[in-house]
């Protein structure tokens, strides 16, 4: 049993089963303030593969430390350091333009984007209006709407990607909340930092289809999902799931540490 009763309460709602918890971020963009969650060790995507999460969203204070405005960024999951580039994945919600985009870089450190996929201005309404269920997929070929950002109970966006293949060197580490920086000019600081809450993180190995998406958001207890067996990462942030600042990945081996005073919260889905 967990920590504040876990298993007394078996269904809590569409975010999961025992869903009791979620990560809690301050979104503060200042150098050194960051809260994010990121592996130790180094995570490649390697395609088909799909990412979806739970999102609470809440406004950024309007400036950082030193006055400067924050970013309208938030990052949801990353695979990325240093600047544009040195990545290979980014999933992001942009307040100012209220969309989702992600971007997929085929060479990390001599870039080569294969794709870029955003949905239309305005196309979504996630500020200060509840939790919603956000994916993105990629099948890992050329094929036309082979890449799609998933939003709620819809296809948001979809479109066709330039390559099939991501560079697995250097090392990147799996960041959720925040690009994480360890070039040597930015070594210990993170940028376009989530304010909010995010729950249920599940990175899967095929790529997913509206029909598995929506099946995905609908069911509370995951080992029910068809697809189970093809998640390979799996983080909810409940009390039984976190050890010091460590979160336990419950189906891989890709722990994560918590930075900066980023904890869990009884904000859930």
């Amino acid at each position: 049993m967990g920590a504040f009763g876990d298993i007394m309460m078996p269904f809590k709602g569409p975010g999961g089963y025992h869903n009791l918890r979620s990560l809690a971020l301050t979104g503060d963009d200042s150098i050194g303030y960051g809260q994010y969650a990121i592996s130790s060790n180094p995570y490649v995507f390697t395609p088909p593969f799909t990412v979806s999460a739970w999102i609470y969203v809440t406004p950024k204070p309007p400036t950082i430390i030193g006055g400067a405005a924050s970013s309208p960024r938030y990052t949801i999951v990353a695979n990325r350091y240093g600047g544009w580039s040195e990545a290979r994945f980014i999933f992001i919600y942009d307040s100012a333009s209220n969309s989702l985009s992600a971007r997929l870089w085929h060479n990390v450190q001599w870039p080569q984007v294969i794709t870029t996929i955003q949905s239309a201005n305005n196309s979504v309404n996630i500020l200060n209006t509840g939790w919603h269920y956000v994916g993105f997929s990629w099948d890992g070929t050329t094929n036309a709407n082979g890449v799609k950002i998933f939003f709620d109970n819809t296809i948001l966006a979809q479109g066709a990607a330039a390559g099939t293949t991501l560079d697995a060197t250097p090392s990147l580490s799996l960041a959720i909340g925040a690009i994480h920086h360890i070039s040597s000019w930015t070594t210990g600081y993170s940028t376009d930092n989530f304010k909010g809450n995010i729950d249920q993180v599940k990175i899967w190995d095929i790529a997913f289809n509206s029909a598995d998406f929506i099946q995905d958001k609908s069911i509370m207890d995951v080992t029910l999902n068809p697809n189970y067996s093809n998640l390979i990462n799996y983080y909810d942030f409940e009390n039984s799931q976190i050890t010091g600042t460590t979160v336990i990945d419950q189906v891989g081996s890709v722990d994560l540490t918590l930075i900066n005073g980023a904890v869990n919260s009884p904000l859930v889905p």
